[in-house]
């Protein structure tokens, strides 16, 4: 597996692993599907760390600045899939219109503003 392919699978696994958290502590009762970009190279590699993450946690030490000298700090947090169901669903953006959403400027990663709103309107409809 090349770099690249290692870095996007982690940062998927990473990912996912957020989601879950969040799904388990704000929507109890609920489960999430994923829905992927259709990336013909990393679909199976993707496919496989999904499922690999359902089957079993995962751990992975983070590190993170505390305090007010911004010391670093280490601890492991355990990455699961529990509250993500069936496969990664892999989508070309033309039949995706949620994937061009989210790569529009105003609500993708660099306005997290809007990208709240837009969960808010989604949960709430």
């Amino acid at each position: 597996m090349t770099p690249a392919k290692s870095d996007h699978m982690s940062a998927f696994t990473a990912c996912i692993g957020t989601a879950n958290n969040f799904i388990k502590s704000e929507y109890k009762d609920e489960l999430a599907q994923i829905i992927a970009d259709d990336n013909g190279e990393m679909r199976e590699i993707l496919r496989t760390a999904l499922n690999d993450l359902q089957g079993r946690p995962f751990p992975v030490d983070v590190q993170e600045s505390v305090g007010d000298n911004r010391e670093l700090k280490t601890r492991t947090e355990i990455l699961r899939a529990d509250r993500i169901i069936d496969e990664v669903c892999f989508l070309t953006p033309r039949n995706a219109p949620f994937l061009q959403l989210l790569r529009h400027p105003r609500i993708g990663a660099q306005d997290r503003k809007s990208l709240k709103a837009f969960n808010s309107f989604m949960v709430d409809s």
